[in-house]
């Protein structure tokens, strides 16, 4: 039969274990540094485990951060690639990239379901309608807007009658 105070020795150890960074780091509350202080007392892999992390941390305090450049030479090379790559692979590179957008279009077309493959036909073929509707209308329009006297161009054509309304100015609406 076992110990229940092994039971919460364990449950201790495994809450101090996960918060062994932060008292390295001294950012535990007074409460929880006195449990660990207590706990690496008595525990030796609790112990070992503040040693090496306590190394680890005074190696990373302690490391100069230097920031790496590339020698004149190796970014020359690097340029010049950037540069080969650009000017040749960009035109090709634009149609792989639009042939692999539209076998992607084509893959998902085709595992869509039936029902749904009709829907977007008809949305399909509904947009298609409506664009020619307004390119038609847009093409027409122009001969049946509405013309001002003012218009330069709203003379009188030869073969078609022309009516001139014109209100008096001391008319009133009901008039």
């Amino acid at each position: 039969m076992r110990d229940p105070s092994d039971e919460s020795h364990g449950n201790q150890h495994q809450k101090v274990w996960e918060i062994l960074p932060w008292y390295i780091n001294g950012t535990l509350d007074s409460h929880e540094h006195e449990l660990v202080a207590r706990h690496i007392l008595r525990c030796q892999s609790c112990a070992d485990e503040v040693a090496r992390c306590q190394s680890i941390a005074t190696a990373v305090r302690s490391a100069k951060e230097g920031v790496w450049t590339p020698s004149p030479e190796h970014l020359a090379r690097l340029m010049e690639r950037v540069d080969r790559a650009s000017t040749s692979a960009a035109p090709e590179h634009w149609r792989i990239r639009v042939r692999e957008w539209i076998e992607k279009i084509r893959l998902h077309f085709q595992e869509t379901p039936s029902l749904f493959r009709w829907a977007l036909a008809a949305q399909t073929a509904a947009i298609v309608l409506l664009t020619a509707a307004i390119v038609w209308q847009a093409s027409v329009a122009p001969y049946l807007l509405y013309r001002t006297l003012s218009d330069a161009a709203s003379g009188p054509e030869p073969g078609r009658v022309h009516l001139q309304v014109v209100f008096a100015d001391d008319i009133t609406e009901r008039e």
